[in-house]
């Protein structure tokens, strides 16, 4: 299957299924929408490769000390995912389909010299699917798969962009800049 940029997500914590319920809308000519299942193990091994994604994406100075680094990261992924717009989506589960597709595992990585990121999920009986985010799209993505592991109360370890902007005031960031 070819490449296609995600344009819309919808993410749903699946109770019965103990999995997270996902609903692509792939951008071409005409658009995709697609189903996929991602349980707990795949989910923690997703997040661990889009937390290397937003740190990247942030382009923190290296000079940084490491505490800095994660707080400007975090501030980074945090004013990024506000400005892509959420809102409630229709229902995943249609009843009298095909089976959901459960993804078995992720793969993440940059686009070189395009500004964009790429996420490979392999399917299990189907072909493996692989997504094109912009900046805002990822960390939207990732904003989104972070709210729906805690509704889900998986008890997974937070991510380090996760971390709670508000405990320190920016003049830190500042005097440690100079």
């Amino acid at each position: 299957m070819g490449q296609d940029a995600l344009t819309s997500l919808t993410l749903r914590y699946d109770a019965e299924e103990d999995r997270l319920a996902l609903r692509l809308v792939l951008g071409g000519e005409p658009p995709r929408h697609l189903l996929a299942c991602l349980t707990r193990r795949v989910t923690q091994q997703l997040r661990a490769q889009l937390q290397t994604l937003a740190e990247q994406s942030a382009q923190a100075p290296e000079r940084l000390p490491p505490s800095s680094r994660s707080q400007v990261q975090a501030h980074y992924h945090q004013a990024v995912a506000a400005q892509v717009p959420t809102a409630a989506g229709p229902p995943i589960h249609r009843h009298g389909e095909a089976p959901t597709p459960l993804v078995t595992a992720a793969q993440c990585g940059r686009v070189r010299g395009q500004g964009s990121w790429v996420i490979r999920l392999d399917l299990r009986q189907a072909e493996p699917l692989t997504i094109t985010l912009t900046n805002s799209t990822l960390h939207a993505t990732i904003a989104l798969i972070n709210r729906q592991v805690a509704a889900a109360g998986w008890d997974l370890p937070a991510m380090a962009i996760q971390q709670d902007t508000h405990a320190a005031p920016g003049a830190l960031l500042l005097r440690e800049l100079h």
